[in-house]
């Protein structure tokens, strides 16, 4: 903590007050290295009380999300850290858990607060106690159950009217145009009305969970600070978002359509909190190439809510548009350096706000000085943009942007910051020239090396010490006592005997104040920790002119957050050649050489293919036709043999229809595609040993859940439904459900595609035909003259109209690795099946090998009864056997006729 230069002793336990400036006034961080004004440094060793918590963060990335159930009836609130913003959703009708999956799914939040009421719906094991209790480690969240009562609409209310909404102080809300003028009213009926104005208070079960969130957000604040916590919650803005907007995908829909999907990282200290890993072969992982980590979070909530707004999908494709135009290529580049260099500004304010910064080479402020100047670039190179007057991106960057207010933060951090002595202090330091007194503070210090070295000489010269240890006699400042000298402990008798106030001694040497150490504390004092006071006095200044244009900074970042996502959306679809598809009110999906845009990464050549589906129409619609409905397809029904490419083609079809509600480009020539309002399907069994289903089970659960849920604007994906259990019962079930969709009302009928290979639903005429049904195959090229068997087939994975007869599994089993004998008992059983024989009496047959080992053992019998009379040699020899004549017993006789029936044969 001390050192010695030029013969004279300074003590740096002041210099923490220096490293404090760093945040405002927190002396939180890690190893620190301090600099003392003559140019040395020393690492000082600190703690940080708020970074005990095992995540090691300040919560700036955590989305709180509070849900509750009431009947029929779910609501729901969250609060996003990462801009501040509590979030409503309109109560609706619950269905199933899995409107709460897919809730979760959208949401994806890291807290999960239940209410006790809801413990039915979350089966997994859950966390009961007090904030900070054990979480679920294979859930990427936490979730706690709290009290009912935390949910009570009356409690939520009152928490919202404390929240000052709509006030200079309060959050920001999108108010609508026929909002009440309550300027006449009470101030607590005043409050309530305006509230109501801009909250749907008729969604009771969501007020009561945004209640529950503020109490959630409300203890964690007095955690940190160590205090009740007061109303001073961080809440800048308040929104309410409704699921009608938003296109519904459950879990099941995003896990078969592979659009995360998440791989764990081999190292354990790279998988993230929860256990997240990093993103595999996805959907988001090709298309994601956001540079701002505001950019893929927004990128990723786009994922999550796709939207059935066609102005918001035509505002996005217009983005994608111009930024893919050749002659934009330059400016792309530009403005890819720039994102790059935009941080999570929402989270460096935050930081500003509590205190928590970090001072190592500027911190925030030169992460701010670095967005504004970036933000400036982009403002001035989108001037150069063609085309941009027609789309609403570039017109929001230039109305946006307040040149004013950016060049103006910029200004005060650049002139302010000395980002050189920051980094050498680890610490903010302020510039020379900013403050006359602080200068003047620096002045002194710089020159108190030599001050205090002739200090130390007129001393040792007036108090007759011996030339030789003038070396050893220093003076220096210490924060309990203030200037002190040291002088070797041989002399500490002869200062005491003159007078001097022993304080104490250490390292050989004393201690001691004395008249002009008194002088020097009352002339200078402690100069160090002044400069440290005086520039927290500046930073904090600064820190509030800089929060004072708090919403312009946050409003550019979100903008750049939206060029991020449509420059990656952009990238991806010069990259992979996408194209623009038409969104259309119109109840179509019509999609010409369309790809897999996953599955054309992992082959060498991919073979597109067309689709054509036309929904049900609406009640409107309806009562304008005639009695004799069109005859396009509403559902497409392929067949084909195993490994020809159906279930690719199924998910191609929903993958396309999903980009085009994001604002993607698709991988197609061609594509028309009406809004669609859910994309469901039964493709992949979701297994776990905590759902207490057999795999056929959960089939059924997800058929049953499309039709609860399916409306003639839905996407149904039905890939082999009826496997999992006897062919007859698989068949039937896979008729009716096919039959129940294509006879539903015109203003029900969904839009489907489907794969099955049960071919006697057609054989059998059990399906019939149906004006609303179109059916398909995958079709192949079979040589039967071929030797091999893998030269037999060939999969051209072309759709053609019509139907297969044959789904080839045999053939696939060889390809596969099955061997011979069990393939080839496998096409005799088929052929009795074809035959119609009976396939138990034929299965009882005995094999040649069978046949021949039963010959042998009625041959050896045979002789053997010849040979020997069992009955007489028993009564001779006794009921063993044993009395055999000549001595030979019944055993070894029956051995050794069997030999020789063996030897004839």
């Amino acid at each position: 903590m001390s050192y010695r230069e030029d013969s004279v002793w300074f003590d740096h336990s002041r210099s923490l007050s220096r490293a404090a400036s760093s945040t405002g006034g927190s002396t939180g961080g890690s190893n620190r290295a301090t600099l003392d004004r003559s140019g040395s440094t020393a690492l000082v060793p600190t703690t940080d009380d708020d970074e005990n918590d095992s995540d090691s963060d300040d919560g700036s990335d955590h989305i709180i999300m509070a849900v509750d159930q009431r009947g029929s009836k779910m609501g729901c609130a969250y609060y996003t850290a990462a801009d501040e913003t509590l979030s409503f959703m309109e109560d609706v009708e619950l269905p199933s858990a899995d409107c709460f999956d897919a809730l979760k799914f959208q949401v994806n939040p890291t807290v999960l607060l239940l209410s006790s009421r809801m413990d039915d719906i979350e089966r997994a094991p859950l966390a009961t106690g007090e904030d900070g209790d054990e979480e679920e480690p294979e859930k990427p969240y936490r979730v706690l159950v709290r009290a009912a009562g935390e949910f009570a609409y009356d409690g939520g209310r009152r928490k919202l009217v404390a929240l000052h909404i709509g006030q200079e102080y309060g959050p920001e809300i999108i108010v609508p145009t026929d909002h009440h003028d309550v300027s006449a009213q009470g101030q607590s009926k005043g409050k309530l009305l305006k509230l109501a104005s801009w909250i749907d208070l008729n969604s009771k079960i969501s007020v009561g969970c945004a209640g529950a969130v503020l109490s959630y957000l409300k203890r964690r604040k007095a955690n940190e600070e160590g205090s009740d916590g007061g109303d001073g919650l961080h809440i800048r803005s308040i929104e309410l978002f409704s699921l009608a907007d938003v296109m519904f995908v459950n879990a099941d829909t995003i896990c078969s359509l592979q659009i995360f999907e998440n791989e764990s990282h081999p190292n354990f200290h790279m998988q993230g909190k929860g256990g997240r890993g990093k993103e595999g072969l996805s959907l988001f992982g090709i298309i994601n190439s956001t540079r701002s980590p505001m950019g893929q979070r927004l990128l990723k909530q786009w994922f999550l809510r796709p939207s059935l707004s066609i102005d918001v999908i035509r505002e996005r494709q217009a983005g994608v548009a111009i930024l893919l135009r050749d002659d934009n290529s330059d400016v792309l580049k530009t403005l890819e350096k720039s994102l790059k260099m935009v941080k999570n500004i929402p989270k460096i304010l935050g930081q500003l706000k509590r205190g928590k910064g970090s001072g190592q080479r500027g911190g925030e402020y030169a992460s701010l000085l670095t967005f504004t100047t970036e933000a400036l670039n982009i403002r001035s190179i989108i001037q150069d943009v063609v085309g941009e007057q027609r789309t609403p991106i570039f017109n929001k960057i230039m109305n946006t942007f307040d040149v004013n207010s950016l060049h103006a933060v910029r200004q005060l951090i650049y002139d302010t910051v000395d980002f050189e002595e920051s980094a050498a202090f680890n610490c903010v330091a302020v510039k020379r020239h900013v403050d006359d007194t602080l200068d003047n503070l620096k002045h002194r210090w710089a020159g108190m090396p030599d001050f205090l070295r002739v200090v130390a000489v007129d001393v040792a010269t007036n108090m007759g010490l011996p030339r030789d240890i003038w070396s050893d006699v220093n003076v220096g400042w210490y924060p309990t006592y203030g200037y002190l000298l040291s002088v070797p402990f041989g002399f500490a008798e002869m200062l005491s005997e003159e007078g001097y106030r022993y304080e104490f001694g250490s390292d050989g040497a004393a201690y001691f104040k004395s008249p002009e150490m008194d002088g020097l504390d009352n002339d200078y004092g402690d100069v160090e920790g002044m400069i440290g006071d005086r520039e927290i006095e500046l930073i904090y200044d600064l820190q509030m002119l800089v929060l004072e244009r708090e919403d312009v900074l946050i409003e550019c970042v979100r903008v750049c957050a939206e060029l991020d996502c449509l420059m990656s959306l952009a990238e991806s679809a010069a990259k992979y050649k996408y194209i623009c598809p038409t969104i259309t009110e119109e109840n179509i999906v019509e999609i010409k050489q369309g790809r897999h845009p996953l599955q054309e990464l992992c082959v060498a050549s991919y073979v597109p293919n067309d689709c054509y589906l036309v929904g049900g129409r609406d009640t409107a619609e309806t009562d304008t036709e005639t009695s004799g409905e069109s005859d396009e397809p509403s559902m497409i029904l392929l067949t084909g043999p195993n490994f020809s490419g159906k279930s690719v083609y199924l998910k191609q079809i929903a993958l396309i229809t999903y980009m085009a509600h994001i604002g993607s480009f698709v991988p197609a020539e061609s594509a028309i595609i009406g809004i669609t309002d859910k994309i469901l399907t039964r493709i992949q069994t979701r297994e776990s040993v905590s759902r207490l289903q057999s795999a056929f089970m959960i089939d059924l659960q997800q058929i049953a859940l499309s039709f609860r849920l399916a409306t003639s604007r839905s996407l149904l994906i039905i890939d082999e439904f009826g496997k999992g259990t006897t062919a007859s019962d698989g068949a039937g079930l896979a008729c009716a459900v096919f039959e129940h969709l294509l006879n539903l009302p015109s203003a029900q009928r969904p839009k489907v595609a489907a794969s099955t290979h049960y071919h006697e639903l057609f054989e059998s005429s059990f399906l019939l035909s149906h004006a609303h049904l179109w059916c398909g195959q995958m079709s192949v090229a079979i040589d039967s003259d071929a030797e091999e068997v893998e030269d037999q087939v060939t999969y051209l994975y072309v759709l053609k109209p019509g139907r297969t007869l044959d789904s080839l599994g045999t053939v696939c089993a060889t390809l596969n690795g099955i061997d011979k004998e069990t393939v080839d008992r496998a096409i005799d059983i088929i052929q009795l099946a074809a035959r119609g024989e009976d396939l138990v009496s034929a299965c009882v047959q005995l094999s040649e090998g069978e046949v021949g080992e039963l010959e042998v053992a009625e041959a050896a019998a045979r002789r053997f009864v010849e040979e020997f009379d069992v009955e007489e040699e028993e009564g001779d020899g006794g009921g063993d056997g044993g009395g055999a004549s000549g001595g030979e017993s019944v055993r070894a006789k029956l051995e050794r006729v069997l030999q020789g029936v063996m030897a004839d044969d």
